[in-house]
């Protein structure tokens, strides 16, 4: 007998329309787009969707795709999924009668890796957000790629990429018509490389020596429609 595997975008959105607001939908690693117009489904009908911190995945393209198309409600690490899930039954989702902020995506894009991983730990501690991707973002092209694949809400970038700067990257994620807030990142700071930077289009301009101190709360005031200059502000 051959064994099909049921659409997980088809059983999501039964079970949405059948439990509406009882159902509790988890995406974990995975391959390809499956499950993230479920996922929004699910939100829609007044559900509760945890995914896994595609960070945390082998694979992961399931839950980042889960979590651009804005479907994601809660996104964890492996280790706290099951007590989040059993946290959600307990209580009940939508106890209070609101929704679940939705997390925002981040991209992070710099050639570096240990800087890429240093910032990618603050806003992994932080329950709202959710990087999507950086291990490929090394380049301006890689860049464009992923910010065009993703949709993520914030792309905090180093302006000196090699391929293709940070500053012209901008400048076509903008044209492009983007919903995506790029935070820049430098080592420098001299006035005509953040006059550049902003008139590309970013809505923050961050010196790398101060990003790690600000870029938490940065990332949350671009998000609130607020433009920033770094330490110019």
């Amino acid at each position: 007998m051959e064994y099909v595997r049921p659409n997980a975008n088809l059983m999501l959105r039964s079970a949405a329309q059948a439990y509406g607001g009882q159902v509790v939908g988890v995406v974990l690693s995975g391959l390809g787009r499956d499950a993230a117009e479920g996922c929004r489904a699910v939100r829609d009908a007044g559900g509760t969707v945890v995914v896994q911190d595609p960070a945390t995945s082998d694979f992961p393209s399931m839950p980042a795709a889960a979590i651009a198309t804005g479907g994601a409600h809660v996104v964890l690490p492996p280790k706290r999924i099951a007590a989040a899930i059993a946290e959600l039954l307990a209580g009940g989702p939508r106890k209070s009668g609101a929704a679940p902020a939705t997390a925002t995506s981040i991209l992070l894009v710099d050639d570096q890796r240990i800087i890429r991983e240093g910032l990618r730990a603050l806003p992994q501690s932080e329950s709202d957000f959710a990087v999507v991707a950086e291990a490929e973002a090394e380049d301006g092209r890689g860049a464009l790629r992923l910010e065009a694949e993703l949709r993520p809400d914030v792309v905090v970038m180093d302006i000196g990429l090699p391929d293709l700067d940070g500053i012209a990257v901008t400048r076509r994620i903008v044209a492009g018509g983007s919903r995506a807030r790029v935070v820049a990142l430098s080592a420098l700071s001299d006035t005509e490389t953040v006059r550049q930077t902003l008139e590309a289009g970013a809505a923050a301009y961050l010196d790398k020596c101060g990003a790690f101190e600000e870029l938490v709360t940065v990332i949350r005031r671009v998000v609130a429609g607020r433009e920033l200059v770094g330490h110019h502000t």
